[in-house]
């Protein structure tokens, strides 16, 4: 089988760490411009652990796509939570426009707060995750060949 090219490592980046991220926004967005699934709270602030929940695991989808081994792990951190916080915004205008639906500034902070606890818990608990590159495969050395007689 031959190396793979720089362009197909990109690609297969893309498939296990970009796509899921559009993904999971894009259920999120068809779960934000439906009714709400549940009319009364099970708890009070049930609605902000829910956007806790969710934007939990958009934080470490965005954190895995964002951390490359070259990039360093604080820097990958800040992206993720932005990036989470900044569709967490976009969710809520979205919101404003559905019927049945309202937009709160409290929702933006619980998606943000989301996404840190997030990236926190997923940085804990997988500590090595990406820490240094993988190390390169070492070249098959070639075979000896018999020496031709002169």
């Amino acid at each position: 089988m031959p190396p793979l090219t720089a362009k197909d490592k990109k690609g297969r980046r893309f498939l296990s760490d970009g796509l899921p991220v559009v993904l999971y926004c894009l259920l999120l967005f068809i779960q934000s411009a439906n009714p709400p699934v549940v009319r009364k709270p099970l708890f009070p602030f049930a609605d902000k652990a829910a956007h806790m929940g969710m934007y939990a695991v958009l934080g470490i989808l965005f954190f895995r796509a964002f951390k490359t081994p070259s990039t360093k792990r604080l820097r990958a951190v800040f992206w993720a939570i932005a990036a989470s916080t900044l569709y967490g915004i976009s969710d809520e205008v979205h919101q404003a426009y559905v019927p049945s639906r309202t937009a709160e500034a409290a929702d933006v902070l619980a998606d943000g707060l989301g996404s840190l606890l997030g990236i926190g818990a997923f940085c804990f608990f997988f500590p090595a995750f990406r820490e240094k590159a993988p190390p390169e495969p070492e070249p098959e050395p070639e075979p000896d060949r018999p020496k031709t007689g002169d």
